[in-house]
């Protein structure tokens, strides 16, 4: 499976998963007033600072700049 992925996407299924959950979150972050731990749960993260250093890592920004910029009412 994961060699069939990896194929299709260029991807392991890690990273492809990992990738699809940040992208939800900040989906959730532009479109919701949710917290980052809640955005955290939300996307299958139960720590919300690795949620954090990976969005950080994925994004080079933070959440919180996230959620501060989106200027959701």
């Amino acid at each position: 499976l994961n060699l069939r992925v990896k194929q299709a996407t260029g991807l392991s299924i890690h990273k492809y998963l990992l990738k699809y959950r940040l992208s939800k979150a900040m989906d959730l972050f532009v479109y919701t007033n949710m917290s980052i731990t809640e955005v955290a749960e939300k996307v299958g993260f139960k720590d919300s600072k690795a949620f954090s250093v990976a969005f950080k890592k994925r994004y080079s920004i933070a959440p919180s700049k996230v959620k501060k910029q989106t200027n959701f009412p």
